[in-house]
């Protein structure tokens, strides 16, 4: 587990860091009202900011020009972030890398969906999201910044690795759903929060909510501690589950 987070860190640094080596980078601007959802299949950066602006920034390395694709599915209100299927024959070919990624600046007030099936940081500047919003990850992903806020329902899906650096997840409901390995830490506002695991999980949350259910047949360490009204926990796997810290004021 602590190899997992530390090639995570690596990774994220990385990203987050323009050096010597990395490739020249060329911009581009996207421009569409309402976007809903971003779908990434090579290695991506995304940072949500706060913009009132309809633009999406995109930069990527000038190298990799003619073997990428990125666009904007209007049917579906839908950023695609692809590799060009006709010039590359294996990832180990492509100019884009968790190294030199695609950077994506996007602003977040419409966004629904996030799916990645690749490598990604995604990075949290402005924290206000739709009515609900989904991140599903089948690949590598690092999520970072202060919080992520959502009305009506938080969900994350995670079948590979992903780390959840949020300090906060405010929100009436909070999903957590795992195959793969999941870090998820912080502290959420959620009445409801459901937890499904098969897979390893590293789960250290800080609740107020009236209901909590947690099902696992996996196995790592699930922590949650401060209030909760109601508790059900179906443990079959070899996870330690730690709840006795709930209500102890």
């Amino acid at each position: 587990m602590k190899r997992i987070s530390l090639s995570i860190a690596l990774i994220m640094a990385s990203l987050f860091s323009l050096s010597a080596q990395d490739a020249d980078y060329k911009s581009m601007t996207l421009t569409f009202a309402e976007l809903k959802e971003v779908h990434a299949t090579i290695p991506t950066q995304i940072a949500i900011v706060a913009s009132d602006s309809d633009a999406i920034e995109v930069s990527y390395p000038e190298a990799a020009e003619e073997y990428i694709d990125i666009s904007v599915d209007k049917k579906d209100s839908a950023l695609i972030i692809k590799r060009e299927k006709s010039t590359i024959k294996s990832r180990q070919d492509s100019p884009v890398s968790e190294k030199c990624p695609i950077r994506v600046s996007i602003p977040s007030s419409s966004i629904r969906r996030i799916l990645n099936t690749s490598d990604m940081v995604l990075h949290i500047e402005n924290s206000q999201f739709d009515n609900w919003v989904m991140i599903a990850n089948t690949g590598t992903m690092g999520i970072t910044g202060e919080a992520i806020e959502a009305k009506t329902k938080i969900e994350y899906y995670n079948t590979g690795t992903m780390t959840n650096h949020l300090k906060r997840h405010e929100t009436s409901m909070l999903m957590l759903s795992n195959t793969g390995f999941l870090l998820t830490q912080g502290e959420t506002s959620a009445s409801h929060i459901e937890q499904n695991s098969t897979g390893t999980e590293n789960t250290d949350l800080k609740v107020s909510c009236q209901k909590l259910e947690i099902n696992s047949t996996g196995n790592g360490k699930i922590r949650y501690y401060g209030r909760a009204d109601s508790v059900n926990v179906a443990s079959t796997g070899n996870a330690t589950i730690h709840t006795s810290e709930l209500n102890a004021e």
